[in-house]
């Protein structure tokens, strides 16, 4: 399993207002946000960054963030959904995708997550992937 030292965000400058670095914590799995990029950010009204997702939304463990994340980290596989984002309801009419890649600094255990989030209508769009790793 790749880790962030084999990531170069040189390689794809059009998604990483997209990207949040998400750091996992203990066991069971505690998530602190590490990096927020800037539509992130706009979408939620701040950037989240040095926050646990347990401290900044209550019931986080209860949502679904929490369940794709900690599958995430259990199986080391990728997970991708489609929908609204269940931690920002006052924006629960917003498109939303989002894809959450593993990430294990030793190759074996995950101790981070690459998340990107779409909203609106890039999260509709394939010409915005296509475009942004044909680089």
């Amino acid at each position: 399993m790749p880790g962030r030292q084999h990531i170069d965000p040189v390689d794809f400058p059009d998604l990483l207002p997209n990207i949040r670095l998400i750091d996992v914590i203990g066991d069971p799995p505690r998530f602190k946000v590490r990096l927020t990029g800037e539509r992130i950010s706009d979408h939620f009204g701040e950037s989240l960054t040095g926050q646990f997702l347990d401290e900044a939304f209550d019931g986080f463990e209860g949502r679904a963030s929490f369940r794709a994340f900690a599958a995430t980290v259990e199986s080391g596989r990728p997970y991708w959904n489609l929908g609204v984002c269940d931690l920002n309801p006052e924006k629960d009419f917003v498109p939303f995708e989002r894809l959450a890649v593993p990430l294990a600094g030793d190759g074996v255990n995950v101790d981070m997550l690459l998340v990107l989030s779409l909203f609106g209508e890039r999260s509709l769009d394939p010409a915005f992937y296509a475009k942004a790793i044909a680089r």
